[in-house]
């Protein structure tokens, strides 16, 4: 059996991540030609990276604290099975009393996502130190 982290009511720093529009680059696919020549006919086809435009939007996704000015405290712990290439997984899942929306997207359909709940472990840390030293390291290993 799993054992929890944390316990109901501790208070805690967790982290979350943005994602981040980085910019327009030449796509790697067609080099910017918006087509790319089929492998058994010679033939220019549109290019199915890009979809023609010859560019692709690049991302970046960074993480932060949640709020550098207060804790959040543990309002609830779940245990849920996640599937993945390797097999069953057992994750525990905390929610906290901070609870906050953004927007999570770039264009008129964005959606607006909340924090705050749903967190794994490697989320969530006793200090703020702990928690800004993981957002870097994260950060780092996105470039």
């Amino acid at each position: 059996m799993t054992k929890e982290k944390f316990k109901m009511n501790d208070e805690v720093w967790f982290i979350y991540s943005t994602v981040n529009l980085r910019s327009n680059i030449c796509c790697p696919c067609c080099d910017g030609r918006g087509t790319v020549r089929s492998g058994i006919t010679k033939c220019r086809t549109m290019c199915p990276v890009c979809s023609g435009k010859a560019n692709v939007t690049s991302y970046e996704k960074k993480w932060q604290v949640a709020d550098s000015h207060r804790t959040a405290k543990i309002s609830s712990i779940s245990k849920k099975i996640f599937e993945d290439e390797t097999g069953e997984e057992m994750s525990i899942l905390y929610d906290t009393s901070y609870f906050e929306t953004y927007r999570y997207g770039f264009s008129d359909e964005s959606d607006w996502v909340g924090i705050g709940k749903g967190l794994k472990e490697d989320e969530i840390f006793r200090t703020l130190e702990e928690a800004q030293l993981e957002c870097n390291k994260r950060n780092n290993e996105n470039f």
